[in-house]
């Protein structure tokens, strides 16, 4: 896989999620996270891309996976159901 076309779906921008958004970033890895509080949420603010979205809304993650991501759940109970 060609880091530099790949694209990280992160349901949950919080604080894991903009940690790992540094190192993806310096990787060449574009990085696109799902959260609550969207472009606020910390994770946003490193990536540059965020669905706005509830964690728990099949839509929003439907949205988020909907490109050709690697999704990537930081949310510890993130619904199975929601990424599946």
């Amino acid at each position: 896989m060609d880091l530099n076309k790949a694209t990280l779906g992160v349901v949950g921008g919080g604080q894991l999620g903009r940690m790992m958004a540094y190192p993806a970033h310096r990787l060449g890895v574009k990085l696109v996270c799902l959260d609550a509080a969207g472009p606020t949420a910390p994770c946003a603010k490193i990536s540059g891309h965020v669905v706005h979205g509830g964690l728990k809304d099949p839509e929003k993650t439907k949205e988020l996976v909907a490109g050709p991501f690697i999704p990537s759940p930081l949310w510890t109970p993130c619904p199975t159901s929601s990424v599946q």
